[in-house]
């Protein structure tokens, strides 16, 4: 053909790379104008949060938990953590050296969260070495329910320097909120047990176990019976047959018993069919895949080195979350894992979800800079391809994924923006924290409410006259001081305890009480649409400085027309009927 025969064949070839491929796109390189179109778009499809796959929060896990709790409340199903062993070394990134105490302590608090976020038939695997296991074990039968032990065999071989004896294990606790809610747990067989299954009939796949019993006490008379055999002899057990009598016949016509006979010693023996039945009940001791190494190979093969030690492998989480009654592939089933270290939890999600076409979401916390550096890009990766060696991807067999990703203000950070109107007083009190790590929670509410009393250091309300233009000092690594915006449209969302359903965004007339002399400046309206408690929710978000309120009132009132919500939340004055302020209930909500 012609030339534009020949452009229109590498169109189409080009168009089918790219259809076959899930490509990661970071809107946050991308204009906030373009950002706003997309959420909007999504709206239109189905309610945002439902769309989201997974939510990355950089935070110390405690803030976090506590951001996040109104809006998951007794929603999650299950929790796997991995915390940092009280090793005393410098990879623990906690305040301090945590001693004993303090890390149990730590332990307790997190955990108070975790069951106040959980279902009610909701379940905490918790991975754990000698270090603490006695002690956490007493801490945490306090808050949930404890229902078992998994050993992982975590490697093999090693252990020079050990005096006494090489550890190759690992432990998984297993606890619940509500043992009653629970019901049975299945397992996903592993190929040792799927490889035991060596005969087939009509039926299906299964495999032999021999009748009799042996090394067993015989008394048992009802146990005891002869059993006639194909060619018309009975025969008796040395010691006891497995099953009673009438249980033997009743197997015995299902065709589930097995005759044969052994030339060489001349006997008949008798064995039982197991058959194949899709899963088991999960086993306490894990072989195989719980290797530590098998985790670190996962990073090498993504990044083509080992930039995060002591990985767990994906594939025993994977296998943990994979258990029936665990978090089944049912939509909306969330896992979080607040200790997420090079971000492992997501990796097992979205591999279980690509085998079984599940719909599981995922939330992940860390506090470490690797957030940026491993977590977020391991997860790209995996979303293009699932294989990958040497850094680079051996085929396009990813999943499709929505990740939402956000960096809270950390401790550092609010003594950094304290501002105390006396200066003096301001540097005795900040040498006091610097001095004493451990000032009593009563000293610490008692200086930041009177002593910078005015600083808008801890929530500056007049800040909300323009809400979109709120900014805050962070300690950024390698950047020292930072000044960045602050997202309070999404941090107002996460208090409330919203489902954000749609987003919609306008850019009216500057709407002045007078009239401007130069230029066309536009006002800016966020306005979220959700649910909470049941009740249809409406927040609206715009500056404030100069408005007419009258027609501030006629946009908003267009703005929510179908959508007749039970509440109103508005940033500043309104003349809207029966709003509530948005800068006092966040006030209230901060516990400030």
């Amino acid at each position: 053909g012609d030339h534009r025969d020949l452009h229109r064949l590498i169109r189409r070839q080009r168009q089918m790379c790219i259809r076959d491929r899930y490509l990661p796109v970071d809107t946050k390189y991308l204009s906030e104008e373009f950002k706003e179109r997309l959420l909007e778009k999504l709206g239109e499809l189905g309610n945002l949060d439902d769309l989201i796959d997974g939510i990355l929060i950089k935070s110390e896990n405690w803030q976090a938990l506590n951001l996040i709790l109104e809006k998951y409340r007794e929603k999650i199903k299950c929790i796997y953590i991995d915390p940092p062993y009280n090793t005393g070394n410098d990879e623990f990134l906690y305040k301090d050296k945590y001693q004993h105490s303090s890390w149990l302590s730590m332990m307790y608090d997190r955990l108070q969260f975790a069951r106040e976020i959980l279902k009610d038939d909701g379940v905490i695997f918790v991975s754990i070495d000698d270090n603490e296991i006695y002690r956490f074990q007493e801490i945490s039968s306090f808050l949930i329910n404890y229902l078992g032990t998994f050993i992982v065999q975590a490697k093999v071989g090693g252990g020079s320097d050990n005096k006494y004896l090489v550890p190759e294990h690992e432990y998984v606790f297993l606890f619940g909120k509500n043992k009653e809610r629970i019901g049975y747990l299945w397992a996903k067989p592993s190929e040792e047990y799927l490889n035991s299954f060596r005969y087939e009939d009509k039926k299906g796949k299964y495999y032999l176990d021999s009748l009799e019993k042996t090394g067993i006490d015989i008394r048992r008379p009802n146990l005891r019976y002869p059993v006639k055999v194909p060619d018309g002899t009975e025969i008796w057990p040395e010691t006891i047959w497995r099953l009673s009598k009438e249980e033997f016949e009743r197997r015995l016509a299902l065709d589930e018993i097995e005759f044969i006979y052994n030339k060489k010693d001349k006997l008949w023996k008798i064995y039982t069919k197991t058959y194949y039945k899709g899963k088991i009940r999960p086993r306490s001791l894990i072989k195989k895949i719980g290797y530590t190494k098998k985790g670190n190979q996962n990073i090498k093969d993504l990044f083509g080195g080992l930039t995060y030690r002591y990985s767990k492998p994906s594939e025993l989480i994977k296998w943990l979350c994979g258990i029936d009654n665990i978090i089944s592939g049912t939509f909306n089933n969330f896992i979080l894992d607040f200790f997420a270290g090079s971000g492992t939890t997501a990796h097992a999600v979205m591999k279980l979800n690509k085998e079984d076409t599940g719909r599981r979401k995922y939330i992940l916390v860390e506090m470490a800079d690797y957030f940026d550096t491993i977590i977020i890009p391991r997860i790209k990766k995996i979303t293009y391809s699932f294989n990958w060696k040497d850094g680079k991807p051996q085929d396009a067999d990813g999943i499709s994924q929505i990740i939402k990703y956000h960096y809270l203000e950390q401790y550092e950070d609010t003594l950094h923006n304290i501002e105390f109107p006396n200066e003096e007083k301001g540097q005795k009190v900040l040498q006091l924290f610097d001095k004493d790590k451990e000032v009593s929670e009563y000293v610490m509410k008692y200086m930041l409410k009177f002593e910078t009393e005015g600083s808008p250091s801890l929530l500056n309300l007049n800040g909300f006259e323009n809400p979109f233009e709120y900014k805050l000092k962070i300690i950024s690594s390698g950047k020292g001081e930072e000044l960045v915006n602050v997202d309070l449209v999404e941090t107002f969302n996460y208090l409330l305890g919203l489902k954000v359903h749609r987003y919609k965004f306008l850019n009216t007339p500057s709407l002045r009480d007078t009239p401007l002399k130069k230029g066309n400046i536009k006002r800016k309206y966020v306005v979220v649409l959700g649910e909470r408690d049941n009740r249809r929710t409406a927040i609206i978000w715009r500056p404030t400085k100069g408005i007419n309120l009258e027609k501030d009132k006629e946009i908003i009132d267009k703005v929510l027309n179908g959508f007749d919500p039970d509440e109103i939340f508005i940033n500043g004055d309104s003349f809207v009927k029966g709003y509530k302020p948005i800068e006092s209930e966040f006030k209230k909500l901060m516990g400030v």
